[in-house]
């Protein structure tokens, strides 16, 4: 070292002269380190079983050298060639991103909103006002709860019931039993219970979800509020004037008023429409949807008739008590049973609509004056409830009437070309077995209404259905908990689905790897030094993930035996979006090491270690808990560089993504923490002086 110091030279000088003798000696190591590579390439390319190629990427990543590693069937015994051990991690895993902590969150936050978490047109990161979390949030269930559905789909059970007995009691008038005292005391209780509940319960909006508490009281407050409140008080008032004796006679007559204003209850099948909406937002199946339709239908129908069967009963009632000629005295009813006379009045209710005819008729003005309505309504409701029985059955015959001509024509096609009978069948077998899938499977470009989403939902959307089949995989395992707007990029940017055919070809051998595949359905055959993989692939598992971390190259071939979808990751757009996210590529950086060590023993495109993803996704789990977002940056930075993050230090550390990490985690991650809080220490000893 240089001589002594003078007494005079500042702290803040003698630092600046460490950090040039720090810089000066990093500089002569890395150009000592890019002759090493130079000189290790040039001898790999006269190897027997390997060479070395370059690629250049696009102006937004640096200069990536892509070594070619052609694997030996002794890389797969356990050997290590020399192609094996120079295996390098791609370029933009080594090269930290230039971005700094402050503009890494606002970027995160940024690319959040435009995923879709909040509308796209809502250029501000503050939350609506009928987003906000309160006090209370958690008690807010959403519309769409399964808990609430089933509450939703007892209520509707409920308000059928109402729908038939109460105009059966009041016009027929049958003996009160236990089972009707109890349903009557049942839908009270339910009914009082609903008000309180859908206090806390959200409701849409313009396609939005509102879980404001105080959105959601004014929302039913001026909606079936006081509906509700009205129906509900009078139950109750029937059940305190129960008790009084009918043979009084005041408080009789207000009893059977009360009786009377039960048909209130009746207004509830309004709610149907909305909780048969969303009853139907559950069916997945257009042939379902369409027999679905058509009960609804034939029950609208029936309840139509009961209600008039029901009052044509009671308006001759009324005219008999009012000494008038009756249909009841007429034929001689009131000796019948009550199911006589309930029969007898539906019945006639549905000869007005066929029409037909029977041997009941109208005996006075009013009963005729009904008949006359009756006649009128089933004029217009009739012929539309035919239109729609119609058009119902009209599309579950035209639902496979197409797929069945294509098979008539391929009939006819393989009879004249005179192909072989067991080849005929296979093709038809084969065609049937595809025709059933895809209709069991529906694509998302025969769904033309998706095109009116905005690009926010359009991209959430994606972000469901693609992530669900990438959690298999420890690494996005993690990042879908813990990096939530990279996922929903790499969802709608990086990935795809395709379909193969029995017999297409995925990858071949020998041929650069640019993307990773994940079996979704189907089945996949890999074939290498000329054995098939043995157990075979099984939904969920990858193909080809080297090709994220590594500069690969295909050492065997797969291809599809049945009908099969894959999802498929493009390489070179996961690593562009993960250098966009810190936290991203400091996860990233250090599975790519990881991977690289545990990977150079096999050198195969299907990756099998179930102990490896255990220690990775267990170690990486422990350092998100290491403490605050700047801590644990720290802490990935020096396990995917291996080198200490002080400038005091002039040379680096030996690399802690080796198997020893994983042996024993809980201290390589205690060294990391200590070094990271002796650092602290250091900095903050004179933060005057710097």
């Amino acid at each position: 070292m240089e001589g002594a110091r003078a007494p005079d030279c500042s702290f803040k000088e003698l630092v600046l002269q460490l950090a040039e003798v720090h810089e000066r000696i990093l500089s002569e190591q890395e150009i000592e380190l890019k002759s090493l590579r130079r000189q290790l390439a040039e001898w790999q390319g006269n190897g027997a079983h390997s060479s070395v190629r370059k690629e250049t990427e696009d102006s937004s990543c640096d200069e990536a050298k892509h070594a070619r590693l052609a694997p030996h069937p002794e890389g797969e015994l356990g050997g290590e060639g020399p192609a094996t051990r120079a295996l390098e991690v791609r370029a933009v895993w080594e090269a930290r991103p230039v971005q700094s902590h402050m503009l890494a969150k606002q970027h995160s936050k940024t690319e959040l909103g435009d995923a879709g978490r909040r509308s796209s047109q809502d250029s501000s990161l503050s939350p609506r006002p009928e987003e906000e979390a309160t006090g209370c949030a958690v008690l807010i269930l959403p519309p769409t709860a399964g808990v609430r559905l089933a509450w939703d789909v007892f209520g509707a059970l409920l308000i059928f019931y109402d729908a038939v007995v109460l105009p059966f009691d009041s016009a027929f008038r049958p003996k009160e039993g236990v089972v009707l005292i109890f349903m009557d005391w049942l839908a009270t209780v339910f009914w009082t219970l609903d008000i309180g509940w859908s206090f806390l319960t959200g409701y849409h909006s313009k396609g939005a979800v509102v879980m404001n508490p105080w959105y959601i009281a004014l929302h039913y407050t001026t909606s079936w509020f006081i509906v509700d409140v009205a129906v509900v008080g009078l139950d109750w008032l029937s059940k305190t004037q129960a008790s009084i004796s009918e043979t009084e006679a005041g408080f009789g007559r207000i009893f059977r008023s009360l009786r009377t204003m039960r048909m209130l209850r009746l207004l509830r099948l309004l709610k149907l429409k909305r909780i048969l909406g969303v009853i139907s937002e559950r069916i997945d199946s257009e042939y379902l949807y369409t027999l679905a339709s058509l009960g609804k239908l034939l029950g609208l129908l029936l309840l139509v008739n009961h209600l008039i069967a029901c009052g044509w009963f009671s308006i001759s009632l009324a005219t008999r008590d009012a000494g008038q000629p009756n249909w009841i005295n007429q034929n001689q009813m009131i000796e019948k049973s009550i199911w006589w006379q309930y029969t007898t009045s539906l019945h006639w209710a549905l000869t007005q609509f066929t029409p037909a005819s029977m041997e009941v008729f109208p005996q006075n003005e009013t009963e005729r004056s009904l008949a006359v309505v009756v006649l009128i309504l089933s004029l217009v409701s009739f012929s539309s409830f035919l239109a729609s029985i119609s058009s119902s059955m009209a599309v579950l015959y035209t639902m496979d009437q197409e797929t069945n001509k294509q098979f008539w024509l391929l009939r006819r096609f393989l009879k004249q070309q005179q192909v072989a009978r067991p080849v005929a069948g296979r093709v038809l077998k084969y065609l049937e077995y595809s025709c059933a899938q895809r209709q069991e499977t529906v694509q998302v470009a025969s769904v033309k209404i998706l095109d009116l989403l905005s690009p926010g939902l359009r991209d959430e959307l994606q972000y469901e259905m693609t992530y669900v089949k990438l959690v298999h995989h420890p690494l996005f395992e993690v990042l879908v908990a813990e990096q939530e707007a990279f996922m929903v990029k790499l969802c709608t940017v990086a990935t795809t689905t395709a379909t193969f055919a029995d017999t297409d070809v995925l990858f071949h051998q020998g041929v650069p790897a640019s993307c990773m595949y994940f079996l979704v359905r189907g089945s996949l055959e890999y074939l290498q030094f000329g054995a098939f993989l043995q157990p075979p692939l099984m939904s969920g598992e990858s193909l080809a993930e080297a090709s994220l971390w590594l500069p690969w190259v295909h050492s065997g071939r797969s291809h599809a035996t049945v009908e099969t979808e894959v999802l498929i990751i493009d390489s070179s757009k996961f690593c562009r979006l993960a250098a966009k996210y810190v936290d991203t590529w400091n996860m990233c950086s250090y599975f790519a090491r990881c991977f690289r060590d545990e990977f150079i023993a096999g050198g195969s495109d299907v990756f099998r270690s179930p102990d490896f993803y255990e220690n990775v996704r267990d170690s990486m789990k422990a350092l998100q808990a290491l403490g605050d977002r700047r801590t644990r940056r720290k802490s990935w930075m020096m396990l995917a560089t291996g080198k200490r993050l002080s400038i005091f230090s002039t040379a680096p550390v030996s690399s802690l993504a080796t198997s020893t990490l994983w042996k024993a985690p809980r201290s390589s991650m205690t060294f990391a923490k200590d070094d990271m809080q002796k650092e602290d220490h250091e900095r903050a000893a004179a933060p005057l002086s710097l």
